[in-house]
């Protein structure tokens, strides 16, 4: 309690380190301020923390050492980390403590997060191949919850599970725009349906997939690399190990959800291969990855989302109450 006996707020802290890559200092600053501007108004206390570069980029000892101290902080409840920060592949190495491994210095910070404050749902203890391969799938998604005509308070905490805040905006989002008759055929409600998902990353594409397969559905995971098929709860197999037009023109067309978030400005999915009423979510940044206006004008009835950020930060800011509520309660007991 503070001197005029309110309660401390509720800290988010963001860790932004600069890279060396122009394009991606300037999409994390301004997500970064985008967080800053809402947590502002939602009463929530955001700090972002500044890994400066020593030379072309910061090195990994002083982003690793922002997050141990972001770890240890007992005023910070929350804690992010604006990715991409290093590219280069460094492994696989596998850590010793928890089986994981690891392909780049980003996911072993990614897993320095401790998972009391993991915000993102990133970490180890919540890592998407965990999810799928270790008995969670057998238990769906639960679906967003109403009590007394409000939204259930922690319905994405299942079992203590916190799942990355992109990757779950797109499933609530499908929840919101799909038809109740589909919805409410629980616990499965999206058995029947093809989702693509143009990305693969440990951040969006990899967790994605596998929250849409625990809802049932068929779901085409494709990166650069390769197309896999998540063929509902547990079930995974290789359908390609290369990626090109023809494969990937065949996945969109028999997809009722289409779900693209490719880093490059000149990746686009032909409007033409889209088939009529699919819903369409794009989560590229910089540059779409859809020819909105043939999109729009040329695919009947499409149902285009061409921005996730603010379902993402909603869920974002849900995930650091819910994590707070937690370690309150563990206190407390």
């Amino acid at each position: 309690v503070d001197d005029r006996g309110q309660p401390p707020p509720i800290r988010l802290v963001g860790i932004l380190a600069e890279t060396g890559c122009i394009a991606q200092q300037e999409d994390a600053a301004l997500y970064a301020s985008y967080i800053e501007a809402n947590c502002r108004d939602d009463g929530i206390a955001y700090e972002t923390w500044y890994v400066r570069a020593k030379e072309e980029g910061a090195n990994y000892e002083q982003v690793a050492s922002e997050i141990q101290r972001a770890n240890e902080s007992p005023d910070v409840h929350g804690v992010l980390v604006y990715y991409p920060i290093f590219n280069s592949f460094q492994g696989p190495y596998k850590n010793k403590l928890t089986g994981v491994y690891y392909k780049t210095q980003d996911d072993y910070l990614r897993d320095m997060v401790c998972p009391t404050k993991d915000v993102e749902g990133l970490c180890h203890a919540y890592n998407a191949r965990w999810l799928f391969r270790d008995g969670v799938h057998k238990q769906p998604l639960p679906p967003l919850q109403r009590v007394n005509g409000q939204l259930d308070q922690c319905p994405n905490h299942q079992n203590g599970w916190v799942y990355p805040c992109t990757a779950l905006s797109i499933v609530r989002i499908i929840e919101m725009i799909m038809p109740s008759s589909i919805m409410n055929r629980l616990p499965y409600p999206l058995e029947g349906v093809k989702v693509a998902i143009i990305n693969r990353s440990e951040i969006l594409g990899r967790p994605l997939a596998v929250m849409l397969a625990r809802q049932g559905a068929t779901v085409f995971s494709m990166d650069i690399n390769s197309i896999l098929v998540f063929d509902g709860p547990g079930k995974l197999k290789r359908l390609s190990s290369s990626l090109n037009e023809t494969v990937l023109r065949k996945c969109i067309g028999e997809s009722s959800i289409i779900v693209s978030g490719v880093p490059d400005p000149n990746f686009t999915i032909q409007s033409d291969w889209i088939q009529p009423q699919t819903v369409v979510i794009n989560v590229a940044s910089s540059e779409p990855n859809f020819d909105e206006v043939s999109l729009l004008q040329g695919v009947s009835g499409v149902q285009y989302v061409p921005h996730v950020g603010k379902v993402t930060v909603a869920l974002l800011e849900h995930n650091l109450i819910c994590l707070h509520r937690r370690y309150k309660n563990t206190r407390r007991n």
